[in-house]
Parts: C-alpha cells; sequence; structure tokens
C-alpha cells in the first residue's frame, strides 16, 4: 500500500513541476485530478490484490448491471 501512496506522490510532484510553469493554478488543480485518477484507478491495477477492486470500481462507473 505505501507504494502505491509513493507513485502518488511522485506523479503529483513530477506533474506539478511542469505544469505549475506553463499554466499556473491551472496546472496545478490538472496534476492534481490526474494524480487522484492514477490514485484510485491505475496505480492499483499494478497491485494483484487491488484488481478486484478496480474492476468493482469500473463497472459501477460504468453503471454495469443498473439498466
Amino acid at each position: 500500500m505505501k507504494y502505491l501512496y509513493i507513485g502518488s506522490a511522485i506523479t503529483n510532484v513530477v506533474m506539478n513541476y511542469f505544469l505549475i510553469p506553463l499554466f499556473g493554478a491551472s496546472g496545478a488543480a490538472f496534476a492534481s485530478v490526474v494524480t487522484q485518477i492514477s490514485t484510485i484507478m491505475i496505480f492499483p491495477l499494478f497491485i494483484r490484490k487491488m484488481r478486484p477492486n478496480v474492476k468493482l470500481m469500473l463497472d459501477a462507473i460504468c453503471l454495469k448491471d443498473v439498466f
């Protein structure tokens, strides 16, 4: 789990380093959104125990079995 948070922190710092000088506060906001999405959906795909959770979240987002 700690690797998930370390990867997220690194992603946020790197994206902020490049986007803040170009876009200011909007770049920081975009970097935060991308970091949140990667923390929730992308990084857990690399952790075997969390893969079923990602599938459940994707099913919920796509409203699978709702309609």
